[in-house]
């Protein structure tokens, strides 16, 4: 079987194509320059804001626990910290943390708490605390009736699928 393409058909793919071409060119730009926004707006904003936080209020009694998600500090600029889970806290004679066993995505390791920078979030992760024993106890259910509206839908999609 051979294909018989119009003249029509074909100079329609050349005018459609350049214009979908340019259009994803321009959706790519356009997200190519929000990325940069955000991390503009990440660097500079939020982890200025929240090394001048923990700078005031930096006298060793920040409460980094278990779970925390944490930056830590290191020789290169701000933005190239690693990003860390504190898996155990290290406490000195006095009670007080001195240091945190980290996990970041190379591995395991120990940071002084002056190091680390805590972040506004925690690692999710189930907790016997958090979990509730299953209840064998039926729930009552209230079956509320279908209004006339939902009926009639069910009704057209009927017909419509048959």
């Amino acid at each position: 079987m051979r294909w018989n393409v119009e003249t029509d058909e074909l100079s329609y793919a050349k005018r459609v194509l350049p214009s979908v071409s340019s259009n994803i060119s321009k959706r790519a730009q356009r997200l190519s320059t929000l990325i940069e926004h955000f991390w503009n707006r990440w660097k500079f904003e939020y982890l200025t804001s929240l090394r001048e936080f923990h700078k005031k209020t930096g006298d060793n009694k920040i409460n980094i626990k278990v779970g925390d998600v944490v930056q830590v500090h290191d020789d290169k600029p701000r933005i190239k910290w690693k990003t860390a889970v504190v898996e155990e806290v290290v406490t000195g004679n006095d009670g007080l943390v001195r240091s945190a066993i980290i996990r970041t995505n190379s591995g395991r390791t120990s940071r002084p708490i002056v190091k680390l920078y805590p972040l506004e979030i925690n690692e999710v992760t189930p907790s016997d605390e958090y979990m509730e024993e299953p209840n064998n106890e039926e729930i009552p259910t209230r079956t509320l009736p279908l209004r006339k509206a939902s009926i009639r839908a069910k009704e057209r999609i009927k017909s419509w699928t048959r």
